[in-house]
């Protein structure tokens, strides 16, 4: 399978290609096919989009129930728009892309059919003995309230304390998140062209921003926090990333 950059500045792009794990669209129940090329009755299944939200300079694989889902290694801000995948206990695994191939993820986690989730790889993970994590949140695709968007916010940035992020100059829209927490979805007034600024709780010193953002009615967006307090290359240092679940 050919995994795509989810990442291009504020938006996401799609993933083109599907296997046994097929690409998710609004009809959740689906006849798949098995590796011998045979129909599988339909059966419930879950969607998952996976983002690469690990900031290090090691590539990854991401498999489910053993099956890999990448044809080349997944780089930081990277990885997969919705994929169908059936519901119940599936077993995820990331290792790296390597020829070592060290396991760094091996979880099962419990799919509920016709439910929309995102698994964000987390945690540094410099080293292959140094194990990263995962946040993996409940999606919603609901039409907001007229000339409203629907928003929340996940905190995936290491060795930060917990964050306030909203519009430069304004009063916080999440305020006092720590890490590896999301939030709920809340729904705000359109944005249009505005500098969002992620800012640390206790001290209130900004310590990244997104310029150029805007929030468009009518969809439901994650703020995620990215990169990680010891950075020094500027593209690992802490700022916020914006995904469209509407365009996934």
């Amino acid at each position: 399978m050919i995994y795509t950059s989810l990442l291009k500045g504020k938006g996401i792009a799609k993933c083109a290609a599907m296997v046994a794990v097929a690409a998710a669209s609004v009809v959740f129940t689906s006849c798949l096919k098995n590796d011998n090329n045979t129909v599988i009755p339909a059966q419930d299944v879950a969607a998952i989009s996976i983002i690469n939200a690990s900031p290090n300079s090691r590539t990854i694989n991401v498999a489910i129930d053993d099956k890999k889902l990448n044809s080349s290694g997944i780089s930081y801000l990277s990885g997969f728009s919705y994929l169908r995948a059936f519901s119940g206990d599936r077993k995820f695994t990331v290792t790296e892309n390597s020829t070592a191939n060290t396991t760094l993820i091996n979880k099962t986690l419990k799919l509920n059919k016709d439910t929309y989730y995102s698994l964000y790889i987390a945690g540094v993970g410099a080293t292959p003995s140094d194990s990263l994590s995962y946040v993996l949140t409940v999606d919603s695709l609901r039409a907001p309230a007229t000339n409203k968007v629907r928003i929340r916010f996940v905190h995936l940035s290491p060795g930060t304390s917990s964050v306030d992020v909203g519009v430069a100059g304004q009063t916080p829209i999440f305020a006092n998140v720590p890490y590896k927490v999301a939030t709920n979805f809340i729904e705000i007034a359109p944005i249009n062209n505005v500098a969002m600024v992620i800012k640390d709780h206790n001290t209130g010193a900004e310590i990244g921003r997104l310029e150029n953002t805007s929030l468009q009615s009518g969809n439901n967006y994650t703020v995620f926090a990215k990169g990680t307090a010891s950075a020094t290359v500027n593209d690992l240092k802490p700022g916020l990333k914006i995904i469209n679940h509407n365009q996934l």
